[in-house]
């Protein structure tokens, strides 16, 4: 008889806000190997979330540190 049982998962929220979870399957008493597509196919998504947010994030922090360099300019730039 084969043994087939998941271990419990843990939830990791994505860049939408919904839960991704991760679990390991076991056969036999030994964890089952993920597929190499599988795993290329989880990095492309990680990519394309933070290709998704990087924008914004920048956006966000430019716009954060544009008044104190605008405040600080005239020091770091004397016009004499």
């Amino acid at each position: 008889s084969q043994l087939n049982y998941a271990f419990p998962t843990r939830s990791i929220l994505n860049h939408e806000g919904n839960a991704m979870t991760a679990s390991t399957s076991v056969i036999n008493g030994r964890p089952q190997r993920k597929l190499l597509s599988e795993e290329l196919d989880r990095l492309d998504s990680i990519i394309d979330a933070i290709a998704e947010g990087l924008p914004a994030a920048v956006a966000a922090a430019a716009r954060e540190g544009r008044p104190a360099f605008l405040v600080d300019a005239p020091s770091l730039f004397p016009l004499d």
